[in-house]
């Protein structure tokens, strides 16, 4: 299966490439904050809501609260970029353009980009490239490994607690590709539900049983436990959907029944009849829910030629963190 694209108005992608100009034009810092980033995604957003067409405006007002699972946007060519940053590293004055495209798009969806503590230093903007000393790592940095179906940060809880505090398994997550390898490598996306409803009602109800352990993600640091323990693998959020912590690679169980679950889960998610084959090119930008949603890539090989696959990856909430 492959997924339609939407190509927003040409006012919306000049006013990016202007705002970015403008600011590149005057006295700027070397490094953009996380809130510098959004509040200048917001002022973009303000501006150009106005001029989009009505089906764009339903495209991205029904994504936040409505059931579609994930929407595509081209922003259209991109501006002159760097070599492939293989340490993850870069100014966010070069890749300036493409970060207010991302924070501006997730304004007039009514989405909050989040980072969690202990993960990507600090930034919003994740920088997804091969990494020469991780070929074989299966994280955002691996390549010659597959990277199988899973839900980013799945050692969190399902939902934010206010009393408590806590901070949950994010609630979207997007990609927006800068550079892409030849041939291509797609980014697969999976629905929960679709393999759900392919699953033995007993096994499903065992997954929503405190039984699994989850090992954090390999881009969280600073944790002298890496399991979280006595999980369920699903939940239902309060519109009585089910929402997923599985991991291809990080979660398990010694409960024997549980077991037989989940590995009917896998097996059925990994069949690729239900994969949507998401072939992002150079200036498109995905949006999924991640919790609603698997996500995988194939293996592939990094030439380390400065032009390998390189997308930028943020996470975001449906409604403002406490």
């Amino acid at each position: 299966m492959l997924a339609n694209k939407l190509v927003l108005s040409h006012s919306f992608r000049a006013r990016v490439k202007d705002y970015a100009t403008n600011l590149l034009e005057n006295e700027i810092p070397e490094e953009f904050s996380n809130q510098d980033l959004i509040k200048a995604g917001r002022e973009i957003a303000n501006d150009v809501v106005p001029d989009l067409a009505p089906l764009e405006l339903y495209e991205l007002m029904s994504f936040n609260s409505g059931s579609t699972s994930h929407i595509v946007i081209s922003s259209g060519q991109l501006p002159e970029l760097p070599p492939t940053p293989y340490d993850a590293l870069v100014s966010s004055r070069d890749i300036l353009e493409p970060a207010l495209f991302i924070t501006s798009v997730h304004a007039m969806l009514d989405l909050h980009p989040v980072v969690y503590e202990g993960e990507n230093d600090g930034q919003i903007i994740r920088n997804v490239v091969p990494a020469k000393k991780a070929t074989s790592v299966i994280s955002s940095h691996g390549s010659k490994v597959a990277f199988g179906g899973h839900v980013d940060n799945p050692d969190l809880p399902f939902f934010d607690d206010a009393e408590l505090h806590s901070v949950s398994i994010p609630d979207n997550l997007s990609l927006y590709c800068l550079k892409q390898q030849t041939p291509s490598v797609t980014t697969d996306v999976i629905l929960i539900d679709e393999v759900i409803a392919e699953m033995d009602a007993e096994n499903a109800a065992r997954l929503m049983q405190p039984v699994f352990t989850v090992e954090r993600p390999a881009s969280f640091s600073g944790y002298t436990d890496n399991f979280v323990r006595n999980v369920p693998l699903l939940a239902r959020n309060n519109l009585g959907q089910y929402v997923s912590r599985f991991d291809t690679h990080r979660i398990s169980t010694n409960d024997e029944q549980a077991a037989i679950a989940l590995n009917q889960f896998s097996a059925i998610a990994s069949e690729d009849r239900l994969k949507l084959q998401l072939d992002l090119q150079c200036g498109d930008f995905v949006i999924f829910k991640n919790k609603r949603t698997l996500h995988a890539r194939g293996a592939f090989n990094p030439v380390f030629d400065g032009n390998d696959r390189w997308l930028l990856r943020v996470f975001s909430m449906n409604s403002q963190p406490h």
